[in-house]
């Protein structure tokens, strides 16, 4: 099992969004920081 130190996780993800598996990994109580971002495309 990996145990980064580190997760960067995108908002708006196909399946789970990024505040869910920010979720997951305090509930199985990973010691890792989340860092949580949001990308906007604009054409």
């Amino acid at each position: 099992m990996l145990e980064p130190d580190l997760v960067i996780l995108d908002i708006k993800m196909p399946g789970m969004n990024g505040i869910d598996v920010a979720k997951v990994i305090s509930d199985e109580g990973l010691a890792a920081v989340i860092l949580l971002r949001l990308s906007v495309n604009k054409i």
